[in-house]
């Protein structure tokens, strides 16, 4: 009698797993990340924000217009002088920004429309 028979059902499972440790460690990572993975592009969906995703190819042209409308926002380069100036004028654009964005109503009609996060169509 080989010691695999006198091995019962209870005992050769561990010992299956143990004997192939590296495999069986693989093969559970590789299913948790496609539960994860499969669960993300669920929420993705389920919650909107495939609808808003403008790398999406049927948003091509919405995307354009926002590229274009980066034209007329004012950048600050990352070096030079700060002064009162600088300041001053950072702090008139951000003011301005803080208007556009207190002026919209989250709670009520369609935060998301084209209009209120001033994509032109």
């Amino acid at each position: 009698m080989s010691d695999d028979d006198s091995i019962t059902t209870s005992e050769r499972i561990p010992r299956l797993v143990a004997d192939h440790r590296i495999t069986v460690l693989v093969s559970a990572t590789v299913v948790i990340a496609l539960i994860f993975t499969c669960v993300g592009l669920w929420l993705y969906n389920t919650s909107g924000t495939a609808q808003i995703d403008l790398s999406r190819p049927d948003l091509v042209g919405v995307s354009e217009d926002i590229d274009q409308d980066k034209e007329t926002l004012k950048e600050y380069p990352a070096n030079g002088p700060i002064n009162k100036a600088t300041l001053d004028e950072f702090s008139a654009l951000y003011e301005q920004q803080i208007e556009s964005i207190d002026s919209l109503d989250a709670f009520g009609g369609d935060p998301l429309a084209p209009s209120a996060l001033n994509i032109n169509e």
